[in-house]
């Protein structure tokens, strides 16, 4: 993991992380599934390459931007501040752990690099804060949701998979390549 680091800010970073940004909310909205407790979605797809070329202090902005115009445009309990500060927190995590990380398909280092990011990420964001939140938003104890938060761990080594599937493949495309390493 690397410390906290950013892409330097410019006109081409600004636009890929509006790019970005756009694709998050549509990922997050049109390809999660679920319910008002617990959902599984594939954004997590978009916010590894966000905190790869991006960094994390603009992967946790670009997060939380995307938060804000999500829930404004398709939020259908209205706003709360909490999932946004997650989004932040989170993606200042996936920044940290992926930007600039060259990653092999074939090393089992980077395998398990990516299963304790992908671990942390879910233990921070699905299992502690989105509970929290939950538990806040609907009025009933923290460890009513958390039981029903825990299964989402099996997503874990999904998670790992796919992202060790699609960074290293992005990593290898030149034009991709200077703008993730």
């Amino acid at each position: 993991m690397k410390s906290f680091r950013m892409a330097k800010l410019n006109l081409r970073l600004v636009v890929l992380l509006a790019i970005f940004v756009a694709l998050d909310v549509i990922v997050g909205t049109f390809l999660t599934f679920g319910t008002n407790i617990v959902q599984v979605g594939f954004s997590f797809i978009v916010n590894t390459v966000i905190g790869a070329f991006a960094g994390s202090l603009w992967t946790g902005i670009a997060m939380g931007i995307g938060d804000v115009v999500s829930t404004l445009l398709f939020g259908h309990f209205g706003y709360f501040p909490g999932f946004t500060f997650s989004a932040i927190i989170v993606g200042i995590i996936y920044g940290l752990f992926f930007y600039k990380k060259q990653l092999a398909w074939n090393s089992w280092k980077d395998w398990l690099y990516v299963l304790i990011a992908v671990a942390v990420i879910m233990l921070v964001d699905t299992v502690f804060f989105n509970t929290l939140w939950v538990s806040i938003l609907y009025h009933n104890p923290f460890s009513v949701y958390l039981m029903t938060r825990l299964p989402l761990l099996w997503q874990i080594p999904f998670r790992t998979i796919v992202i060790m599937i699609i960074l290293p493949a992005l990593q290898r495309i030149p034009s991709i390549k200077k703008w993730i390493l």
